[in-house]
């Protein structure tokens, strides 16, 4: 058959399988597609299959891991024992009963919507644990999520209020795989891909209320470090009032943002709240006679009546970039995400000096700005 197909055939008696195979392939994929992952080769994932006819599923594994697939072939049974004695299912299968029920009674009341790609019942605790890491987060008004693995423990710790606080509970270092291949698979992040950073994006529904993760990872000396930043939707749609301005300063700003030019920056550290008072200001301004123009990295929430902009490095449409074509457009306010460097900073402050009124960010340490 191998040389029917013009496939190399493999004996697994004959080869040094990997220890892991999880690293490569989450095993309820390669359950789901009857396959076994080998190593990496050439940029591509050597898979052993046992149906050279089923081209379908190995262009949909390729499709959901984000990888160019290598099929050889190999016995079925000797792939269904493969999967069945390498995959580590002890990192499921051991959590006692006093781990389940202490997962069960936090996860207890916690109304969560989400996909749940490539899961079955044997994910069932792994799929709880992230659940109750996210709805935790969200309770504590987290800005973000770092799940990081160290040399012995599995360290979670949530941003508050800038600040970095460790979850009380974290899970136990044997989950740490799973656990991360389970947010990377939310994330529609490659499984198989552990040697360079990706970036992919969750949304869940928590307590009735719609939230956008934006997941990041990259590769560490013990695993992979994964960041999930989160975004309240309905945050970013306050008014000025529910930003809890003094009654004299919102009047000021109001007069600021309504202004025919100029530019008005917001700044402070991360998770101060800069993109929730650009959001505000633009559903403020955003009316039928003026034309609005944002650049955004990424898109945080689609605004009716307004043109939105994402930044797409990967193809040259950087901030500035974009900044410069959207002025030929003839916007009369324009919202630029972030001021990142010098050609965007000079194109931006051209551009409030003729006419437009600019709206944008800086990253500082703190919130005022000193001239």
């Amino acid at each position: 058959m191998a040389d029917e197909f013009s496939l190399r055939f493999v004996d697994f008696n004959e080869l040094d399988l990997p220890k892991e195979p999880g690293e490569y392939l989450q095993e309820t994929v390669a359950r789901q597609f009857r396959v076994f992952p080998l190593e990496f080769h050439d940029e591509s994932l050597l898979v052993a299959i046992s149906n050279p006819l089923d081209v379908e599923s190995i262009d949909s594994l390729s499709h959901m891991l984000k990888t160019p697939i290598e099929p050889v072939l190999a016995d079925g049974k000797q792939i269904e024992e493969a999967i069945n004695t390498r995959y580590d299912r002890n990192a499921l299968e051991s959590l006692d009963s006093e781990e389940e029920s202490d997962i069960a009674a936090r996860s207890a009341g916690v109304t969560m919507e989400m996909e749940d790609v490539g899961a079955d019942e044997s994910d069932a605790p792994i799929i709880r644990l992230v659940q109750v890491i996210i709805a935790e987060a969200i309770r504590q008004r987290a800005s973000d999520i770092h799940l990081e693995p160290m040399d012995t423990r599995f360290r979670v710790r949530y941003r508050v209020d800038g600040e970095l606080q460790e979850m009380s509970s974290p899970p136990p270092k044997r989950l740490q795989l799973p656990v991360i291949s389970r947010i990377k698979v939310m994330g529609k992040l490659s499984i198989a891909e552990k040697r360079l950073p990706q970036d992919g994006r969750i949304q869940v529904r928590v307590e009735g209320v719609d939230y956008d993760l934006r997941v990041s990872s990259l590769p560490t000396a013990y695993g992979e470090s994964i960041v999930m930043r989160i975004l309240d939707k309905t945050g970013l749609m306050k008014g000025l009032p529910e930003l809890g301005f003094l009654s004299d300063d919102q009047e000021n700003f109001e007069q600021l943002i309504t202004l025919p030019d100029g530019i008005l920056l917001v700044t402070g550290p991360t998770g101060s709240g800069k993109t929730t008072t650009l959001y505000s200001c633009l559903n403020y301004v955003n009316k039928p006679d003026r034309k609005i123009i944002t650049v955004e990295d990424p898109i945080e929430y689609q605004m009716p009546g307004i043109n939105q902009v994402p930044v797409r490095k990967n193809v040259g449409m950087t901030f500035a970039a974009a900044l410069k074509a959207m002025l030929r457009q003839a916007p009369n306010i324009i919202m630029v995400g972030e001021i990142r460097d010098k050609e965007t900073a000079e194109i931006a402050i051209n551009a409030s000096l003729t006419g437009h009124m600019v709206l944008s960010t800086l990253h500082t340490n703190d919130a005022p700005l000193l001239q």
